[in-house]
């Protein structure tokens, strides 16, 4: 297990917490990290729990068909427009990440509260 980080611009970053703050999928074109490795986002800890690489066509069609909901996109047009708007227009290989709150990922009984 590694850390590692992940930048997000600010309206990115709100649209993929906005749609469920505690798993955040992401479109990134170079392997960041393995399954098991951590990172820290807005003050809290998210581990990878799945990686898809492949070319973007072939994740949307087969791997997939909830990463463009679970990014945060109403719809795949606006989901690829995004995706071109910041690797620009390829044929190369993505990896769509999802990370789960590391709170929300450890069974009840390992989560350490403050008690007075």
């Amino acid at each position: 297990m590694k850390q590692f980080t992940l930048k997000f611009t600010e309206e990115n970053l709100k649209r993929h917490l906005a749609y469920n703050p505690d798993v955040i999928v992401t479109t990134r074109d170079e392997r960041k990290a393995d399954i098991g490795d951590v990172c820290v986002i807005e003050d809290r800890v998210f581990v990878v729990s799945n990686i898809i690489s492949g070319r973007l066509g072939a994740i949307l069609i087969g791997a997939n068909l909830n990463i463009v909901k679970e990014s945060g996109f109403t719809d795949q047009v606006s989901y690829v427009r995004e995706i071109e708007k910041i690797y620009g227009y390829s044929v190369k290989e993505f990896y769509v990440y999802t990370l789960r709150s590391l709170e929300k990922s450890l069974p009840s009984t390992l989560i350490m509260e403050d008690k007075p």
